[in-house]
């Protein structure tokens, strides 16, 4: 496969907690957020967590210049620079993109939907002109930059001229095996298609993650670096399941749903959350003093509600301090 001069292999993410916490959300009423629905209907059945952004909004945020630099992960920005070598200008014809992960863990393999005004026609003929070869699989074309060995090669293939799919090549083929009826579709889990009703329109960007992902992602904005009195892992093993919603203005606001195994389960935990907000948070290891102020101002702050199996957290920190957290690579997380 081709490798143009800027390709770089993505870096390995440390954490898709971290990835969660810089696509930062504004709030808004929208409507016809469609990359959501249609990947439910596209993304493999043991997807794990799903990451929804409504670009073409975000793009009319007065910060978005700067925050532009922390929402496009290396992945993304591979994908983003293939796109533009075939005359798309994301900036403009990228409107939606749900991102998904099938493992537990936060390095797992990435994949993703975008919708918007895409070049399949100059794309198809980029790679005969080079006589690149594409691989054929399920119908379509999957092109790539990169090796099908190469485990960080990204591929991706056009079901039209407005929808495309990428990942890693196993995740893309798993993708279009939902699509021909192979395998089931995200949609299938009541749970998942549940909670993307519920969040679908609250936000510009939200996300949803389940399982032991959902636990530990759930971690950071639950401990506010305070040691746990406890096992973390048997401590929030009821968790089965997190939404999360951010709002970017004058202040970061952060709303979480963790939706536990049961009402008993949802007020220990709450208990525990409880005792952890009266206690003085404690910088975690290698955070410097302004990320560890930070996570310390947004926990002590952060209101906690219980209402039967779920629990409902949200809290807010100044503009100035997030930026701070970020420019140390602080420990400012979420799911």
């Amino acid at each position: 496969m081709l490798r143009p001069s800027w390709f770089r292999p993505p870096a390995r993410e440390p954490s898709v907690a971290l990835v969660v916490a810089l696509w930062l959300v504004f709030p808004a009423l929208l409507s016809g957020q469609g990359a959501a629905r249609d990947a439910l209907s596209t993304f493999p059945a043991d997807t794990h967590q799903i990451l929804y952004s409504n670009l073409a909004q975000l793009r009319a945020l007065p910060d978005y210049g700067r925050i532009r630099l922390w929402i496009v992960t290396p992945p993304l920005d591979n994908f983003e620079r293939i796109l533009n070598t075939f005359r798309t200008d994301v900036e403009k014809d990228m409107d939606e993109v749900t991102l998904g992960w099938r493992g537990d863990a936060p390095n797992s393999a990435f994949f993703g939907l975008a919708e918007g005004r895409f070049q399949p026609d100059l794309t198809r003929d980029y790679f005969a002109k080079r006589e690149t070869p594409c691989e054929q699989y399920a119908g379509y074309d999957l092109y790539g930059f990169g090796s099908s060995t190469d485990r960080d090669a990204l591929f991706f293939a056009f079901f039209d001229s407005s929808t495309v799919a990428f990942g890693h090549l196993n995740e893309l083929k798993a993708m279009l095996d939902v699509r021909a009826g192979g395998r089931p579709a995200l949609q299938s889990n009541s749970d998942f298609l549940n909670a993307e009703g519920e969040l679908e329109g609250s936000a510009l960007q939200w996300g949803i993650a389940r399982g032991a992902l959902a636990a530990k992602e759930a971690a950071p904005w639950l401990t506010g670096g305070v040691k746990l009195p406890a096992d973390p892992k048997a401590l929030l093993a009821p968790i089965q399941l997190v939404l999360y919603r951010f709002d970017w203005g004058s202040q970061l606001y952060m709303r979480m749903s963790l939706l536990c195994r049961d009402a008993g389960s949802a007020t220990k935990l709450t208990q525990v959350l409880a005792l952890l907000h009266s206690a003085p948070a404690s910088p975690t290891t290698g955070s410097t003093s302004a990320a560890a102020t930070a996570v310390a101002a947004l926990f002590q702050g952060m209101d906690v509600q219980t209402n039967g199996a779920r629990i409902e957290m949200s809290g807010s920190v100044p503009i100035a301090i997030t930026d701070q957290v970020l420019r140390n690579g602080g420990t400012l997380t979420a799911p």
